[in-house]
């Protein structure tokens, strides 16, 4: 294992074992509960591999009996992990191949993790639908805008009278005259800028 412990820790397992015990029994108790803590703290990670070949045999499905799983044990930083893997996915000496994860430690009860993952969901959704409300009032701003600039007169209305679209009657495929009484537009023709 490659857990690296600090003077916290340190302090965490003297401030333990260094009380007033009614016995041995308890202070072995404090001692493990005080242990079981920093090792929560400090091993964040796990390394995990499967055979996956080998010299003799390049290809070895999961589910076959041959296929070894081993767990390395725990690392507290990501990176001593992935050195971990890293020398486990290939051993020279027998031509070994493995797959290889590191994986994140959770302590916890399947429901804590149930619960963890339920809340991290609702996050991501929250924040999605928060950037949609945010792209939304955005893109009706923007509608806005181009629609007052039409009604001025701007891009997006008629070149030749200034009214809106809606303002002409379709011909076909293309927009036609203007409906606007006493308009003298004949053809629709957008104003570009």
């Amino acid at each position: 294992m490659a857990i690296k412990y600090g003077k916290t820790q340190v302090k965490k397992m003297v401030d333990a074992i260094d009380q007033d015990h009614g016995s041995a029994e308890d202070a072995a108790l404090a001692a493990l509960a005080a242990a079981e803590v920093v090792l929560e703290e400090r091993a964040r990670f796990i390394v995990v591999g499967q055979l996956c070949g080998t010299k003799e045999t390049p290809h070895i499905a999961p589910s076959d009996p041959q296929a070894v799983k081993v767990a390395l044990g725990y690392y507290s930083t990501e990176g001593d992990a992935h050195t971990a893997a890293g020398s486990l996915w290939y051993a020279t000496s027998t031509g070994d191949r493995f797959h290889v994860w590191t994986l994140p430690m959770f302590y916890g009860t399947p429901a804590d993790l149930h619960s963890t993952q339920k809340a991290k969901y609702a996050a991501i959704e929250a924040k999605a639908k928060e950037k949609s409300d945010e792209k939304m009032a955005t893109d009706i701003v923007k509608r806005r805008e181009a629609m007052e600039e039409r009604a001025r007169g701007g891009k997006g209305s008629c070149v030749i009278c200034t009214h809106q679209p809606y303002d002409h009657v379709s011909e076909g495929n293309g927009k036609g005259k203007c409906v606007v009484p006493d308009c003298p537009c004949t053809k629709w023709t957008e104003r570009t800028k």
